[in-house]
């Protein structure tokens, strides 16, 4: 089943598939790749699910030479709870993983994964950044820990996956 047929069928009411700019208070990202995806509205997907814990802004998939994924967590203000954050980019990967499953990715041979954190007024403190490269600041996503990717806000996600490997 293709991204948009699943998304068509079982989140039709908190996907934005369409767009190429995604944006929440005064952040945005951008996605000019026209492959096969699915965003995903954290918060749409909170209220619709009823999903209780803390969850990223963002919820990317993204079909292009394999499936890549992408948890993104926008933060506008000039103080920010790293805990809440990554605690939000975790369950945005689970959610994730779980559509990715569903829409029967799981035989796929390579699926990218990008935790990204997108700032709006520049960059984190030199102990917020050496607590995210630290074990506590992973992500942990099919076994594999990865650091949470930090970027200003109005960066294009592909500008991420070719900066990023």
């Amino acid at each position: 089943m293709s991204l948009r047929d699943y998304a068509k069928v079982n989140l039709w009411n908190c996907v934005c598939t369409d767009e190429s700019r995604y944006q929440k208070d005064s952040c945005e990202m951008h996605i000019y790749s026209s492959c096969d995806r699915m965003v995903i509205d954290g918060d749409r997907y909170q209220s619709n699910f009823m999903f209780k814990d803390p969850l990223c802004d963002w919820i990317v998939l993204m079909q292009l030479k394999s499936l890549t994924l992408y948890a993104v967590e926008m933060k506008t203000g000039r103080q920010i709870d790293l805990t809440h954050a990554r605690t939000q980019i975790c369950n945005g990967a689970q959610i994730a993983d779980e559509i990715a499953t569903a829409c029967t990715f799981t035989n796929c041979i390579a699926i990218g994964f990008y935790p990204i954190l997108l700032l709006r007024h520049g960059n984190i403190g030199a102990i917020a950044y050496k607590m995210l490269r630290s074990r506590r600041g992973k992500i942990l996503f099919r076994g594999k820990k990865y650091s949470i990717i930090v970027a200003r806000c109005g960066v294009a996600l592909e500008s991420i996956t070719a900066k990023y490997p």
